[in-house]
C-alpha cells in the first residue's frame, strides 16, 4: 500500500496543477488586457497632447508674427511721428524767424510813424505861422478909407486830422469817467470816419457797454449784435453774445437768454465766457 502513495501523490499534484494552471492563465490574460487598455488610453492622451502642443505652437507662431508686425508698425509710426515733429519744429522755427522779422519791421515802422507825426506837427505849426501872417488886416473904425488886403474873414488855423486811435482814446476817457453819452458819440464818430480801423470793433462793443451801464438794455442788444454781424473776427465776439444774454436776463426774457448762453458754450468752448455762461445756466436751473 505504501508503494502506491507516490503514484497517488503524483496524480493529486497533477490534478491540482491542471486546476490552477487555467486560473493563472486567465488572470494573466486579464492583466495583459488591462495593460493594453491602459496603453491605448495613454496613446490617445499622448495624441491629444500632441495635437494641443501643435495648436499651441501655431498659436505662438501667429502671436509672434503679430508682435513682429506690431513692432514694425510701431517703428514706422514712431519714425513718421519723428518726421512730423521735425517738420513742425522747422515750421515753428521759420514762423518764429518771420515773427521776429515782422516785429523788427513793425518797430522800424513805429519809429518812422513817430518821425512822420512829429514832422506833420512841425509843418502844421509852420502853416499856422504863415496863416497868422496872411490874416487880412482889420478895418480901422476911425479911418474907414484905409485899404484892406482882402474882404474875406480871418483864416482858420490848420489842424492835423484826428486818428482813429485818438478818437478811441478820447471816447474811452469819457467812458471811464461815466460820461456815457459823450463816450457813445465819440465811438460812433470813430466808426463813421474809420469803419475798417482795428479800433472800430472795440468802439462798437463799448457803445453797447455804455448803454448797458445806463440800464438801456433794449438799446444795447442791437449794438452788441452789430459787433457780431460786422466784426466776425473780433475778440469781442463771445463777449457780445454773453452781454446780449445779460441784457435778456435783465429784461426777464429767460428763454432768449438761455438760447444766447447755450450759444456761447457751443461756439466758444474752453473760454472764460463759456465758463460764465455755464455758471449762469446752472444758477437758472437749466443745467446741473
Amino acid at each position: 500500500m505504501l508503494s502506491r502513495l507516490p503514484s497517488v501523490f503524483v496524480a493529486l499534484v497533477l490534478s491540482v496543477t491542471s486546476l490552477v494552471a487555467p486560473s493563472a492563465a486567465r488572470a494573466q490574460n486579464r492583466a495583459e488586457l488591462q495593460m493594453n487598455a491602459d496603453l491605448r488610453m495613454l496613446q490617445e492622451q499622448m495624441s491629444k497632447l500632441q495635437l494641443s502642443v501643435n495648436s499651441l505652437t501655431e498659436l505662438v507662431k501667429a502671436t509672434n508674427k503679430r508682435l513682429d508686425d506690431n513692432a514694425d508698425a510701431n517703428v514706422k509710426a514712431f519714425a513718421n511721428q519723428q518726421l512730423l515733429i521735425g517738420n513742425i519744429t522747422t515750421t515753428l522755427r521759420t514762423m518764429s524767424e518771420k515773427l521776429d522779422d515782422n516785429t523788427g519791421r513793425v518797430s522800424k515802422l513805429s519809429q518812422e510813424f513817430t518821425a512822420i507825426r512829429d514832422g506833420v506837427r512841425m509843418l502844421t505849426d509852420q502853416v499856422n505861422v504863415l496863416v497868422s501872417l496872411l490874416q487880412p488886416p482889420a478895418v480901422n473904425p476911425t479911418n474907414p478909407d484905409a485899404p484892406t488886403s482882402s474882404s474875406t474873414g480871418p483864416l482858420a488855423p490848420v489842424r492835423p486830422p484826428t486818428s482813429a486811435s485818438n478818437y478811441f482814446e478820447q471816447a474811452q476817457n469819457d467812458y471811464r469817467a461815466g460820461r456815457w453819452d459823450s463816450a457813445i458819440e465819440g465811438f460812433r464818430e470813430l466808426i463813421q470816419k474809420y469803419p475798417t480801423a482795428p479800433d472800430a470793433a472795440d468802439a462798437q462793443f463799448f457803445i453797447g457797454e455804455a448803454l448797458y451801464q445806463q440800464k438801456k438794455y433794449v438799446l444795447a442788444i442791437p449794438e452788441y449784435q452789430k459787433v457780431i454781424d460786422s466784426y466776425k473776427a473780433s475778440d469781442w465776439l463771445p463777449d457780445a453774445y454773453l452781454m446780449q444774454a445779460n441784457c435778456y436776463l435783465e429784461l426777464n426774457q429767460t428763454a432768449q437768454a438761455t438760447k444766447m448762453l447755450q450759444l456761447v458754450r457751443d461756439r466758444f468752448p474752453n473760454t472764460s465766457q463759456a465758463t460764465q455762461a455755464t455758471n449762469k445756466l446752472r444758477v437758472m436751473g437749466v443745467m446741473k
